[in-house]
């Protein structure tokens, strides 16, 4: 029988109660992705572009490479709808990787949280390394984004 007991803490005036067991095994996190240096500089370099309004050179330097870029009006509604950020939520203060997942060894998932000053946008990343293995491992032209897209659905990151 596998059951599953889920935790909580339950405070009853001064008393608090706490489980300390379950009666299956937690779920582990997956181990950690490493993240080529040259994907992770790509990608914050476009932060910055885009937080210093420079949002046309933020995706022509993500896009490098890609076919995305090709995508002419694909990418001008980015470059249109990515301004409005700042003008819904306030000036940029940071941002974060939240999660990066691997598909086989050749695609990475990348999701970061932009932290505007009154709301955080989920901008999600995804990179493809071609197959030009004679390039250097940390020529950025080895990985390029094939997908690239925001939101506002914070609370899908718990999941």
């Amino acid at each position: 029988m596998n059951a599953q007991v889920r935790c909580s803490i339950v405070c009853l005036g001064w008393l608090c109660f706490a489980p300390v067991a379950s009666l299956a095994a937690q779920p582990s996190e997956p181990p950690p992705v490493a993240v080529p240096d040259a994907v992770t500089e790509r990608i914050e370099l476009f932060f910055r572009d885009i937080s210093a309004d420079r949002v046309r050179d933020a995706f022509t330097g993500l896009l490098a490479g890609s076919p995305l870029a090709k995508q002419t009006a694909a990418v001008d509604a980015l470059v249109t709808k990515t301004p409005e950020l700042a003008r819904l939520y306030g000036p940029a203060r940071n941002f974060e990787q939240i999660t990066a997942r691997r598909i086989g060894t050749d695609v990475l998932v990348l999701k970061y949280l932009y932290k505007c000053e009154t709301f955080p946008v989920v901008w999600y990343f995804t990179v493809y390394r071609t197959f030009d293995r004679t390039a250097a491992a940390n020529d950025p032209g080895r990985w390029i984004v094939v997908a690239v897209r925001f939101d506002t659905e914070i609370e899908r990151l718990a999941e």
